[in-house]
């Protein structure tokens, strides 16, 4: 893998990664009035996504970085 292979592949993981945190920001905002605030009612599906869905989207994302910089690291070692 060429330097620029290996380039192309991290600025993919952080597009990835920006990515993700953009859904869920988006999430996040839908379910806030237009103060900015959370209204009571929307309490428990912030909670929800904020700490349930959220936490396991990102385990998954950082597996899935650990994973590609680990062939980005082996590709380069073997090299």
């Amino acid at each position: 893998m060429s330097q620029n292979d290996a380039i192309a592949e991290v600025r993919s993981i952080v597009d990835d990664i920006e990515a993700l945190y953009a859904g869920q920001e988006a999430e996040l905002d839908r379910l806030r009035d237009e103060d900015g605030d959370v209204p009571s009612e929307n309490l428990y599906e912030w909670d929800r996504l904020r700490y349930d869905v959220h936490g396991e989207q990102d385990a998954d994302m950082l597996g899935e970085v650990r994973r590609r910089l680990r062939g980005l690291i082996e590709s380069q070692a073997a090299a």
